[in-house]
C-alpha cells in the first residue's frame, strides 16, 4: 500500500479552483545514508517511462524536509495517476544511466528532453542611447544552447553532490528508498505547476510541460 506525503489543506486552499488542477503521482522517497543522510529527496518514477527519457529525474528531483510526514489516507481529495512501476530499483537505474552519461560527458538524451519539453523564441532586451531606446536580440538559438549548457553543467553538479560521481568516475551510493504519492498542482494553462509537501510550495515548471505535452499517454492512467 502507497503513503501518502502529507498536504496541509489550508495551502492547497490559497490555489483558486477554477485555475488549478491537483493530482496524485507516483514518486520515489529517497535517501542516501552515506553522501547525504541529512537530506530527503522526491524522485520520479513514473515520467521517465512517459517521456522515454531518465532525465526527468534530474528536472524533477526535489529535496524535502526530513520531518516531511506519511499518512496511510489521502490527505486532500483529488485525481491521481494509477500506479504502474514505481521502483526504487528504476530510479537508481536512471540516476546510473545519467552519472554514466556525464562521466563521458554525453549529454544528448539531455538535450532531447530539453527540446520536446521547451519552446524557445527570441529574447528582446531593450537598452537606452542618446535618449532613444533600442533593442538587443538573442537569437533563440543562442538562448537553448545557454539553456543546454547551464543544464548540463546542473545536472554534473547533481550526480556529484549525490555522490553517483567522484572525480569524474561513477559509483554507486547506497539508497534507502520508498514509493509514495505526492500532490501535484498545475494550472489550467500549464505556466504554473510543481509539487506541495505539507506547508511548502515547490514550483517545477518543467511538471506542467510534461503534463501538457504527454497529455494523451497520461489520460488513460488517471483516475
Amino acid at each position: 500500500m502507497y503513503q501518502y506525503l502529507y498536504v496541509d489543506k489550508n495551502v492547497v486552499k490559497k490555489f483558486p479552483s477554477n485555475v488549478y488542477n491537483f493530482l496524485w503521482i507516483p514518486m520515489i522517497l529517497a535517501h542516501f545514508p552515506n553522501c547525504k543522510p541529512k537530506d530527503l529527496y522526491l524522485i520520479d518514477c513514473l515520467f521517465s517511462d512517459v517521456c522515454e527519457n531518465p532525465y526527468t529525474v534530474v528536472i524533477l528531483l526535489e529535496k524535502v524536509s526530513k520531518k516531511a510526514k506519511l499518512v496511510d489516507e489521502m490527505p486532500v481529495e483529488a485525481k491521481k495517476i494509477l500506479v504502474r512501476e514505481c521502483s526504487s530499483l528504476k530510479a537508481f537505474q536512471n540516476l546510473q544511466k545519467i552519472a554514466h552519461d556525464v562521466a563521458s560527458e554525453n549529454y544528448f538524451m539531455l538535450q532531447q528532453l530539453i527540446d520536446s519539453l521547451s519552446e524557445f523564441s527570441d529574447v528582446e532586451i531593450p537598452y537606452r542611447v542618446f535618449l532613444r531606446t533600442r533593442k538587443y536580440v538573442i537569437p533563440a538559438e543562442k538562448v537553448r544552447q545557454s539553456t543546454i549548457r547551464i543544464t548540463c553543467k546542473m545536472t554534473r553538479k547533481l550526480m556529484e553532490n549525490l555522490c553517483f560521481i567522484r572525480k569524474n568516475v561513477v559509483t554507486t551510493p547506497e539508497i534507502d528508498a520508498k514509493p509514495v504519492y505526492v500532490l501535484a498542482y498545475y494550472s489550467s494553462n500549464y505556466v504554473d505547476g510543481g509539487f506541495i509537501v505539507d506547508k511548502k510550495i515547490l514550483r517545477r515548471k518543467a511538471l506542467t510541460r510534461i503534463l501538457k505535452n504527454f497529455q494523451s499517454k497520461l489520460a488513460n492512467i488517471i483516475t
